[in-house]
């Protein structure tokens, strides 16, 4: 918990001639604002335009919809910088017109305090970052302001950024669509994590441009936030023309039928995506699973697949097993919280008999029966290539054993003889 005082003093260190060593600097949960507040006179950085680069058009398409359709905006717009509480840090930590050190990399501040004040402070200091590839600010109380802000400092001052992981914040839409904006011009960068942020429909939306435009991109995390069925749909023919993405994760995202369908369809001309994330959504249904079972026996670029979801029955968990066991390199499926039955505990035991790829099954949250458990435990017993398995019987979960001690004892036997 070093403070703000005591980060000051660091970056003083990292700003000294003395180093041209350090680059790589980590303080989780240090109790960092970025602001400090017994400064009277605050001095709010300067605004300086993005530049764009050669790759990309000028204009963001999601720029021109939300013009000729001013109700699109379901987000509010930034409305400048909150009041100020103190001094920026953006002096200090540029004094001498250097950044925070000329070796400095990677940047890691999560679990802290920062907030729009801190962040518009940061960005001011980004503004020099010219050597920075990293930066990760998870788990603060980064909103719409402090994350436009940002977007433009990172935009014009970090030319070189390849990761930025802002999970777990506040942004919203008004943040996100000025993030997807950033990754639409940068140049250079490849991990984008916004998981958790309060992002909806327009964020989404904005996103699937991204993708049908940006050509470093490869890892793009966008779960756990209310992006609705309709930006989903947008997801299917971004991934039918992207050919660079590698992993989508969509879980949790609001995503129905109608976008699952959509998505699968764009697997299915796709010929880089190695990760699809689609779990904790309402993908179950007559029209989305025939698209993904095909998708799954054509898209054999595909390595991992989570798609665990309740409103899965039986019979469609059933249906992935047995397109998965055909799969030529698939290695590892998650069916998480997904109603197995007996239907699809005889599927996931043909593929588990049948398939050499296969290393990892999890069907954590999903309560198996004695039953299933043992048609799991037949399966694994021929199997020569699992490393990890994950399955909870219903007893567990629900106190019912029922005496069926065998079914147990069959799965436990097949893991004490599991070669891997």
């Amino acid at each position: 918990a070093c403070g703000d005082e005591g980060f000051a003093a660091i970056v003083k260190t990292l700003q000294s001639d003395d180093n041209t060593t350090v680059e790589h600097l980590c303080l989780p949960g240090g109790g960092l604002r970025l602001c400090d507040t017994s400064i009277e006179t605050p001095a709010s950085p300067s605004d300086t335009a993005t530049p764009t680069p050669a790759h990309s058009p000028a204009h963001f398409p999601e720029d021109e919809a939300a013009a000729n359709n001013p109700d699109s905006q379901d987000g509010p717009p930034p409305d400048g910088p909150p009041p100020a509480e103190g001094r920026w840090w953006g002096a200090p930590l540029k004094e001498g017109g250097r950044w925070w050190g000329e070796t400095l990399r990677e940047l890691l501040l999560p679990f802290n305090s920062i907030d729009d004040a801190g962040s518009l402070a940061l960005s001011d200091a980004l503004r020099g970052a010219h050597s920075l590839t990293c930066l990760i600010l998870s788990n603060n109380c980064i909103d719409s302001v402090g994350s436009a802000a940002l977007a433009t400092a990172l935009g014009s001052g970090a030319p070189a950024l390849e990761e930025l992981g802002l999970h777990h914040n506040y942004i919203g839409n008004s943040g996100g669509v000025a993030l997807a904006k950033f990754a639409y011009r940068s140049p250079t960068l490849r991990i984008l994590n916004l998981k958790g942020n309060l992002l909806g429909q327009r964020t989404g939306k904005a996103f699937a441009e991204v993708l049908k435009r940006n050509p470093t991109l490869t890892d793009l995390n966008l779960s756990h936030n209310s992006l609705s069925d309709a930006a989903a749909c947008r997801f299917g023919p971004a991934l039918s023309s992207n050919t660079t993405l590698l992993a989508l994760h969509l879980g949790g995202c609001g995503m129905g039928e109608g976008g699952f369908h959509a998505i699968a369809t764009g697997l299915l001309r796709n010929k880089t995506l190695t990760a699809l994330d689609v779990e904790e959504n309402q993908i179950g249904g007559h029209l989305a699973l025939p698209a993904m079972c095909l998708a799954l026996q054509e898209a054999s670029h595909l390595r991992f697949l989570r798609a665990g979801d309740q409103s899965l029955c039986p019979m469609e968990v059933a249906g992935i097993a047995y397109a998965v066991k055909h799969h030529p390199r698939l290695t590892q499926l998650c069916l998480s919280q997904s109603n197995v039955g007996v239907e699809g505990a005889r599927a996931l035991a043909a593929l588990l008999a049948g398939s050499t790829c296969i290393r990892s099954l999890q069907l954590d949250g999903s309560p198996l029966t004695p039953r299933e458990m043992g048609l799991l435990g037949a399966g694994l017993a021929g199997n020569r290539s699992l490393e990890h398995l994950t399955a909870v019987p219903s007893c567990v979960l629900h106190g019912d054993d029922s005496g069926h001690f065998h079914h147990h004892h069959a799965l436990a036997f097949a893991v004490r003889d599991s070669p891997r």
